[in-house]
């Protein structure tokens, strides 16, 4: 029976999108096995139980940078949104008139 000795394809490097890696019997006959890169991302992907990172999508460190930083500024802006919205009615609360009703007093006493 012939028992065929590969290294993991974790330990084998992608070259132009494909790993190449070579496997020895132990009648020391060789033979030559490749396999998309992508393939191997996406099985680990479906091994990991559906948890993806950015390598998985090819992103290098920059454009995870990137998204973090944008995900920032865009919780930022969201958080000022929230807190604009709340103080605008607390002080339409604590006037108790709105906007329209204050200029139509303004507008009577200037007249």
């Amino acid at each position: 029976m012939i028992d065929w000795n590969c290294p993991s394809w974790d330990s084998v490097s992608c070259a132009n999108n494909v790993k190449k890696r070579e496997c020895v019997s132990n009648c020391n006959t060789k033979r030559n096995e490749t396999i998309s890169c992508l393939i191997q991302e996406e099985s680990k992907v479906n091994q990991s139980e559906g948890n993806v990172s950015a390598e998985h999508f090819g992103l290098g460190s920059k454009a995870k940078a990137w998204i973090s930083v944008s995900i920032i500024i865009i919780a930022i802006i969201v958080l000022a949104l929230i807190i604009f919205i709340i103080l605008r009615k607390r002080k339409k609360e604590s006037s108790g008139f709105s906007d329209t009703e204050l200029r139509r007093a303004v507008s009577s006493a200037n007249s």
